[in-house]
């Protein structure tokens, strides 16, 4: 497993590859420089969405990678991927959703056209102001961003990502698209679907048909804090929190253990019992 980061997500005691993305700015450095602000959030939060894929793309080519598993940083897997992938090896991509989730890749190649495609693009002011203005004339909430230019990429290269989440793929086994990882909080009859008889362990999902297994769960945005009641605790997780803002993170410890004690119990709990 490899960590593309800095010394803020680094944490020793783990067996994975860490990535310096310092070491790997080449690309990135001509997306700074074309990148255009068009929507209402956070300047540099916006961009960074970006200058992952281009990161990526400079640390796929020093490596010589080619084929390869993109998760975002907050998509944890529970099952190993070997087990189960002879039912999408063979496709271009494919992932949930699209591939800014979870993704296998085919080839690198993917990774390079996006970002010299997104480069092109703010380059055609004509084109790039046709596509801004579509894109808000379709509402306030929805913005000309990250997802929206992937789409677009999609949409004009041709390319098929298939889709692997639980509501496009009939298969017994599957992968969240971000709705069960966030449904501790957001869904919680929902969240009464799942169980898991162990940390770490298989998560099955009860759906009208019978019993499917998740794969993998998205914990998209902000509030993570049940993420321990699914994979339980390393001491090196643990030791992670006792760094600066130290203030800020012995609070942020506290919430986790809490939260992840009430997710696993309600995890184990027998089917039919709701929470």
């Amino acid at each position: 497993m490899i960590l593309l980061g800095d010394e803020s997500n680094r944490i020793g005691g783990i067996d994975y590859r860490h990535e310096p993305v310092a070491d790997h700015q080449e690309k990135n450095r001509h997306l700074i420089a074309a990148y255009r602000h068009v929507t209402g959030s956070e300047f540099l939060k916006e961009r960074s969405h970006l200058e992952r894929w281009f990161i990526l793309s400079s640390f796929l080519e020093k490596s010589g990678i080619n084929q390869f598993y993109f998760l975002d940083s907050d998509y944890l897997l529970f099952a190993d991927l070997k087990d189960h992938e002879a039912a999408w090896i063979s496709e271009e991509a494919a992932g949930t959703p699209s591939f800014w989730g979870f993704c296998y890749f085919h080839s690198a190649d993917i990774i390079h056209g996006f970002c010299e495609w997104l480069l092109r693009l703010y380059r055609m002011e004509g084109r790039f102001e046709e596509m801004l203005a579509r894109y808000r004339a379709m509402g306030p909430g929805v913005g000309l961003q990250e997802m929206s230019f992937i789409q677009e990429y999609l949409a004009q290269t041709g390319l098929h990502v298939a889709r692997l989440d639980w509501p496009h793929r009939s298969a017994p086994e599957c992968f969240d698209d971000c709705y069960f990882g966030c449904s501790y909080f957001d869904h919680p009859r929902d969240f009464d679907r799942l169980r898991q008889d162990s940390p770490g362990g298989p998560v099955l999902l009860q759906t009208e048909e019978g019993t499917r297994r998740l794969l993998g769960l998205h914990f998209q945005g902000h509030r993570k804090r049940q993420i321990p009641g699914f994979t339980g605790w390393n001491p090196a997780v643990v030791k992670a929190f006792f760094r600066p803002n130290l203030r800020r993170n012995l609070r942020h410890l506290l919430q986790y253990l809490w939260e992840g004690r009430r997710c696993a119990r309600l995890l184990r709990r027998p089917w039919g019992q709701e929470s």
